[in-house]
């Protein structure tokens, strides 16, 4: 995932006129038009000078731009000459990166299995982990012993190292729930760290005191720092996705809106690039895109938080939409459930709400279903059969637009009469079916028109294999896009003229409004109180400025949401949730309808950053596999259909 800081990097930006209150007021940080993160900017680093012998000797190349220290960003990767668009301003060689399967001990690595493939992703990213401490642990008889010195010895502007009462400024947050692994889950990888040092890496080094890691106190700082390297610094390669610290990619920080390069691979050279996407005159700060992040997810993955910036958004869990569903729904059916929606409330407003693995049963055991559930149990089921749930379950909402289409379709279908979802069963079903078997049909004659049974015969078995799971996964996803789309027409519909048109906007803006309400409940502090605390933003210490400006937001997305569909007159409100479901595609990533024998709608896992241009998802191109070799030139990998529609399989960092 590409993140956003190379060595503590700085956030940027000036603050927009206008916008959103979130800015930062004039006056409250030096100069009204600069602006510079409360935490997270790095100044100059020890070690630049063996770094750049390093690079020469490595073959790592920036001719046209050289390190300096920025006010508003700190450490940053700056033009030494006008650079031309399309100009390779950066080039590492494939074996200049350091994975765990390249490292030294890439062999005791791959016996614990934590290399490619890896049973479980995570120990793969250990695995990584692992390989950054030993080859730190070397100093400067390791290979990368210069390029690890450059990265900083401080991390605690990374929220892992925060203390307890400066955390809990970030209750309610996105960051918050990802890091607890409340709400939303699974919890990130530097929230385990404490349980993954007991239970992987503490025996690990007891078992191989030939290492020299340490162990105990001293251990476990140097795991936790190795920790946030990875988390801020390494990026995910290719279709593979392989993770690994990339040298010089990762000193380019992020600036919403400021992008001036993207990332490519030539497999012809061996070599990860950095491409100009525009001209970059002398002096101007190089500029890499983590993704259309908020402030929130930035300072979660890298500590850093920007004063403007046109992606925050508030993200509301599935699960909170079901409650807030399952809430009137009894109310209707005259107090059925009422006393454990009630439940659910208090425990949502002090964070324990049930996450997505709880949205099932929150009944508690040996205490029989009652109809309401049962029948948001169905519900549920039918939505996700028709394509409705977003990637980790969780829909982002922001200030000024209307709310995504797949959670208004959502709030339909969980509130639909018992017709109007057997209609909706039927019409989803046919319609994936149908959009997946177009897909398969397309697939199959293009085959045979392309390279006839002669060649198709020649081809290598793994190569029809991977034909197939393309021709597999377009069709699932067809499916899945062919099942939501029929729910944001039956959502509309319902939404029509007259009596039975304003009934049902009528219920799906009460939903709206409770779990807007529910949601701004969660947070440690009100609206209004953090409004009343930007005049002394200045005064605030660094964390509680960044916390501040991460919170705030989420909260201005959430009170927009409520004003936009409660208070207002009925047709305004019906304009809303019309425009809500006008905005589509419905949700893209989530898991879906069943459409052929092969299945449809894969699951959402865990996202990869973004492109390299502005994105919603960086790593979302695809490309060919291949490892960069256990100390050979191995292909990162891009396929040439990512390539020419601009995207670009790297990302940086953990997921998000």
């Amino acid at each position: 995932m590409a993140k956003a800081k190379p060595g503590a990097k700085g956030a940027g930006g000036a603050p927009a006129a206008g916008g959103s209150g979130s800015g930062v007021p004039k006056g409250a940080t030096a100069p009204a038009d600069s602006f510079r993160s409360p935490v997270g900017c790095t100044g100059a680093q020890r070690g630049e000078t063996e770094f750049a012998a390093w690079c020469a000797e490595e073959k790592v190349r920036f001719p046209s731009s050289r390190l300096d220290v920025l006010p508003d960003t700190g450490r940053a990767l700056v033009a030494s000459r006008n650079i031309k668009m399309g100009e390779a301003v950066v080039e590492v060689p494939d074996d200049a990166v350091l994975m765990a399967d390249n490292c030294e001990i890439h062999t005791i690595l791959e016996e614990y299995g934590m290399t490619k493939p890896a049973d479980e992703e995570i120990l793969e990213v250990q695995g990584l982990i692992i390989a950054v401490m030993y080859e730190k642990n070397l100093g400067s008889k390791s290979r990368w012993g210069p390029y690890l010195d450059l990265l900083p010895d401080d991390m605690t502007h990374m929220p892992l190292y925060w203390t307890r009462a400066d955390f809990r400024e970030l209750r309610g947050t996105a960051a918050y729930d990802k890091m607890l692994g409340r709400v939303q889950h699974p919890a990130d990888a530097p929230t385990q760290v404490p349980m993954l040092w007991a239970e992987v890496i503490a025996p690990f080094i007891e078992e191989h005191p030939d290492l020299g890691l340490p162990g105990g106190e001293r251990g476990y700082e140097l795991y936790r720092w190795a920790t946030c390297a990875v988390a801020s610094y390494s990026f995910i390669l290719g279709d593979d996705k392989y993770q690994a610290m990339v040298p010089v990619w990762d000193l380019l920080n992020h600036i919403t809106g400021k992008v001036n390069v993207r990332l490519f691979h030539c497999p012809k050279r061996h070599v990860l690039q950095m491409i100009a996407t525009r001209d970059i005159a002398s002096g101007e700060e190089l500029v890499n895109n983590y993704g259309e992040l908020s402030n929130s997810e930035l300072l979660r993955g890298y500590g850093f938080v920007e004063a403007s910036n046109a992606h925050n958004h508030a993200q509301i869990p599935v699960s909170f939409v079901i409650s807030a569903a399952r809430d009137l729904l009894a109310e209707e059916a005259g107090g059925a459930g009422a006393s454990r929606p009630a439940k659910r409330q208090r425990a949502s407003a002090s964070d324990g709400a049930a996450g997505n693995g709880a949205i099932e049963g929150a009944e508690e055991e040996g205490e029989e279903e009652d109809p309401v559930q049962r029948l948001v149990k169905e519900r549920r089921r039918l939505a996700q059969r028709l394509g409705l749930f977003p990637q980790h379950h969780v829909f982002k909402v922001f200030a000024g637009r209307p709310p995504p289409a797949a959670l208004t379709a959502l709030i339909f279908t969980l509130l639909a009469s018992p017709q109007q979802a057997a209609d909706l069963a039927i019409q989803g079903r046919r319609a994936s079916v149908a959009a997946a078997r177009s897909v398969e049909a397309s697939a199959t004659g293009g085959r045979l028109k392309r390279s006839g049974k002669a060649r198709r015969a020649a081809r290598s078995e793994e190569e029809e294999e991977a034909d197939d799971e393309a021709v597999a996964e377009a069709a699932s996803k067809a499916a899945v896009e062919a099942a939501s789309k029929v729910a944001l027409a039956a959502a509309a519909a319902a939404l029509g003229d007259g009596a039975a048109g304003r009934a049902a906007a009528v219920r799906m803006c009460r939903v709206y409004d409770a779990l807007a309400e529910r949601m701004l409940r969660r947070y440690g502090t009100s609206l209004q109180d953090d409004q009343a605390l930007l005049p002394s933003y200045a005064s605030l210490p660094p964390r509680r400025r960044a916390a501040l400006l991460a919170r705030l937001p989420e909260k201005e997305a959430l009170a927009a949401l409520r004003a936009a569909l409660s208070g207002r007159p009925m047709a305004e409100q019906a304009a809303v949730l019309r425009a809500s479901l006008a905005s589509g595609p419905a949700a893209p990533g989530g898991k879906g309808a069943v459409a052929s024998s092969k299945g449809a709608g894969a699951g959402a896992g865990e996202g990869k950053g973004g492109k390299g241009g502005e994105a919603e998802e960086k790593g979302k191109g695809k490309a060919s596999g291949g490892k960069a070799g256990k100390g050979g030139k191995g292909k990162a990998g891009v396929a040439d259909v990512a390539q020419a529609q601009g995207q670009d399989p790297f990302s940086f960092g953990f997921s998000l």
